[in-house]
């Protein structure tokens, strides 16, 4: 059956061009491009490296680490960083896609999901026939970080989605800005207007734990704002005033999307991080009765759903 015209799942229209960059945590030199792919087949990633080659569906069930990063894995090979360009997909309303990439992580490009945004508008999308889902949050999920009770994430029931993070770090730059960012999701174009461009952010004091667990190896000024005590060391400063928490948010975007579906909810979340948002939605899959998944049509009922944009090259 046609989908309605007014809710269609996306995929890319063609493939996109390869863009190649360097992996944040990897340190590595690696391509990827994206790939139309089949309605309702979601989001997945092609991987060939190394001599080795799988197919790693991105969803909770394949998340194998959160350190400073989401990764999946299956048959033997591992993908990180992939909340970025989660993030982008998100936001583009893109459903369905193949991730094709020669490399143990997604390229980190400039620190933010604005590149890959732009790659996915410069490719267009295409109308799919088949009708866009939901997942729709019924009861309240609640979960606090095991190692630290004043991080803790929840989803409420809401007519809309939206998204609202709160960071408190001690550091004087951070401090002085924003620190925290309350966004509805109604509009693809003002989502990202308000979190693409936000870049990753790390600590000058935090090089020698990142180094024992091989992580940062690709950081740096490129692609990451470097704090070192009452200093931001990037030349040209934030882009935005509320970069730091804008950030936070968008991986939080990225992170809740692993299921390939934007929650109809109310995100709401103090210092979160990728393990925080992870245990969140492993909380959200193990309680049936709190969520469903609904078709579009439905969903829009009772619910004010996002508009997505325009398909076509931008």
């Amino acid at each position: 059956m046609s989908a309605p015209a007014a809710w269609p799942q996306r995929s890319l229209a063609a493939p996109s061009a390869r863009v190649r960059g360097v992996g944040l945590h990897s340190g590595r030199v690696i391509s990827l491009r994206l790939l139309p792919a089949p309605p309702d087949s979601g989001v997945s990633i092609d991987y060939a490296a190394a001599g080795k080659r799988a197919r790693i569906a991105v969803s909770s069930a394949n998340v194998v680490d959160t350190l400073l990063a989401t990764t999946v894995a299956a048959d033997g090979c591992q993908v990180a960083t992939i909340e970025h360009l989660l993030a982008a997909l998100c936001i583009c309303g893109v459903d369905n896609a193949v991730i094709e990439i020669d490399g143990p992580e997604v390229p980190i490009m400039d620190g933010s999901a604005q590149p890959f945004i732009l790659l996915i508008r410069n490719t267009g999308m295409a109308a799919q026939d088949a009708e866009k889902r939901f997942v729709r949050v019924t009861r309240e999920i609640a979960v606090q970080h095991p190692d630290d009770p004043e991080r803790r994430a929840c989803l409420q029931p809401a007519a809309a989605a939206s998204w609202d993070v709160t960071i408190d770090f001690a550091d004087p730059v951070i401090s002085r800005s924003s620190q925290r960012l309350a966004l509805a999701f109604d509009a693809s174009a003002a989502v990202a207007a308000a979190v693409a461009a936000a870049r990753t952010f790390g600590f000058v004091q935090d090089v020698d734990f990142l180094r024992k667990h091989d992580r940062g190896l690709g950081g740096s000024l490129d692609n990451a704002l470097v704090l070192d005590g009452h200093r931001l060391l990037n030349r040209h400063g934030l882009r935005q005033d509320n970069e730091f928490v804008a950030h936070k948010l968008l991986d939080a975007i990225g992170d809740c999307y692993v299921e390939g579906k934007l929650l109809i909810a109310s995100y709401q979340a103090s210092m979160p991080g990728h393990n925080l948002n992870h245990l969140l939605m492993l909380e959200l899959l193990a309680r049936p009765d709190a969520w469903e998944e609904v078709p579009a049509s439905a969903a829009a009922r009772d619910c004010q759903l996002p508009d997505f944009g325009p398909l076509g090259c931008a």
